[in-house]
Order: structure tokens, then C-alpha cells, then sequence
């Protein structure tokens, strides 16, 4: 059976906002680093997922 499990969290590392992207398929791990600038809506977050 095919798993997908995925996960955002959004820190401000000191300089700009960014998000740690996450997702677990058939247990493999794939993680990406967004630089987001300033800080995002929780809007612009949605919008940025239902983009990738």
C-alpha cells in the first residue's frame, strides 16, 4: 500500500522566513528549504502547496 505523509514548518531562521517542506513516500524522505523573505500568511503558505 502507498503512504504519503507530509508536513510545513515555517521559522524565521534570524534574517528571512523560511519553510522546511517534508514528505515521506513508500518510505523515502524528500525535504526542501523555501526562502520566503518576509513573513507569509498562512494564505500564501496554502497558495505556495497547492502550487508544488
Amino acid at each position: 500500500m502507498d503512504t504519503l505523509y507530509g508536513q510545513v514548518t515555517v521559522y524565521f531562521d534570524g534574517t528571512y522566513w523560511a519553510g522546511l517542506f517534508e514528505r515521506i513516500e513508500n518510505n523515502k524522505l524528500s525535504v526542501a528549504k523555501v526562502i520566503f523573505g518576509s513573513e507569509p500568511s498562512d494564505a500564501e503558505v496554502y497558495q505556495f502547496i497547492l502550487k508544488i
